[in-house]
């Protein structure tokens, strides 16, 4: 029971700070992160989400520990899988940010979006309207 209220506690943190995050606010959304992986150290999607201010802030070694730390926890989550490949292409690390992208674009759900976007290509080419 305690588990399912600190992991609730840590999600509310994580979300809270993605809105700072989303307002520019990467300060806030900083403390806000490390108020969640306080709470629960398990929180795989505060991993990821502290990941992103701590790029923005120049403080990149902690950026890419959570970020790998994200995806080690939880490899299924294509949003984090192809922003460790991002954080990786900016530091140059090519190849390694393949592997990332290429594990990102083999989740189900991620298949069947592009899957969707390959078949609107090929109905409708370009300089072909879309139908209204």
């Amino acid at each position: 029971m305690l588990d399912v209220a600190l992991s609730s506690s840590a999600n509310v943190y994580t979300n809270l700070g993605k809105q700072y995050l989303a307002r520019g606010r990467d300060d806030v959304a900083s403390k806000n992160f490390k108020f969640a992986l306080d709470t629960d150290a398990r929180n795989s999607e505060a991993h990821h989400a502290i990941g992103v201010p701590y790029e923005r802030l120049g403080q990149k070694d902690l950026a890419a520990a959570h970020l790998k730390r994200s995806v080690a926890m939880r490899s299924s989550n294509a949003s984090a899988q192809t922003d460790y490949g991002s954080f990786l292409c900016a530091q140059g690390l090519y190849a390694e940010a393949d592997d990332h992208f290429r594990t990102a674009s083999l989740i189900p759900l991620v298949q069947a979006f592009l899957s969707g976007h390959d078949e609107c290509g090929y109905l409708c080419p370009p300089g072909r309207a879309l139908p209204s």
